[in-house]
């Protein structure tokens, strides 16, 4: 019963891992109880370690969606509505800017 356990809170990490990397939570949880109830008709033990290392495959897998963007300095979200790319450095600079604050390359603001 404490490998059960231990093994759907394991699912449930893999989940939320990947959904903070902007993947599918539910898409991940069902990969992980699947693959370690797969595995352990084998081995118990691997069964277990299964959802583990697609937690860890998740946090190597890159960023997706809105999530690849992150922040900018000011702490708000960049994305594609609100964030242009430099022309000249290709950092993600605000919408209104006249100046790119990473290389100070004149920028012609957009509405």
């Amino acid at each position: 019963m404490f490998f059960f356990l231990l093994a759907l809170a394991l699912c449930f990490v893999a989940g939320a891992v990947a959904q903070s990397r902007g993947r599918s939570l539910i898409g991940w949880l069902i990969l992980s109880a699947v693959a370690g109830l797969l595995v352990s008709v084998v081995n118990a033990a691997a069964g277990v370690a299964t959802p583990a290392l697609l937690a860890i495959l998740a946090l190597v897998l890159p960023k997706v969606g809105n999530a690849a963007f992150g922040k900018d300095a000011a702490g708000a979200a960049i994305t594609p509505d609100t964030h242009v790319k430099c022309p000249d450095c290709r950092g993600y600079v605000p919408k209104d800017a006249s100046k790119c604050q990473h290389c100070q390359t004149a920028l012609i603001p957009q509405a």
